[in-house]
């Protein structure tokens, strides 16, 4: 940003490691200071001297018999193991895992009290629909603490967003 100075949304978009998700977040933010400070200093934007930014391809891990990496998590989750023994088997961190199977909550391949216990179900709620940036998880896991992984709060959000 501070090499280019881009002044727009599309330029700002153009910048590596600005997704939509971080656009969303702080984009207009970072746009208006960069605004401020060429004005301040007489400066223009520079993003006509960089290269366009490359287009990533949507890859989905798949393992040898071509099932994605999310059903294999899921195939094991159903055979009885735990989201720390999936983890753990398939050397991938817990909160993959949890990732891999919150997204079967959303399409009702898994019911949410599969992968989060009762007694956390409603204080997450409460504490999503309370936040100020709601389906943003990091304010949300601020206010609950460390009794509730990341995994728990993205699960109930995708249980909010059923249709």
């Amino acid at each position: 940003m501070a090499t280019y100075l881009p002044l727009t949304s599309p330029d700002m978009r153009q910048i590596a490691g600005v997704g939509d998700l971080k656009f969303d977040k702080y984009g207009i933010d970072f746009i208006q200071e960069i605004r401020t400070y060429c004005s301040k200093n007489n400066l223009q934007s520079r993003m006509h001297l960089k290269s366009p930014k490359r287009e990533r391809k949507q890859r989905t891990k798949r393992d040898m018999h071509g099932k994605d990496t999310y059903h294999v998590s899921l195939d094991m989750f159903r055979s009885g193991k735990s989201m720390e023994e999936i983890a753990l088997a398939r050397n991938i961190g817990l909160s993959t895992v949890e990732g891999h199977l919150a997204r079967f909550v959303t399409t009702g391949e898994l019911r949410l009290d599969q992968i989060v216990p009762l007694s956390k179900i409603e204080t997450i709620r409460k504490a999503i629909v309370n936040c100020h940036e709601p389906y943003v998880i990091g304010p949300v896991k601020t206010v609950l603490g460390e009794e509730y992984s990341y995994g728990e709060i993205r699960a109930v959000m995708a249980s909010m967003q059923q249709f």
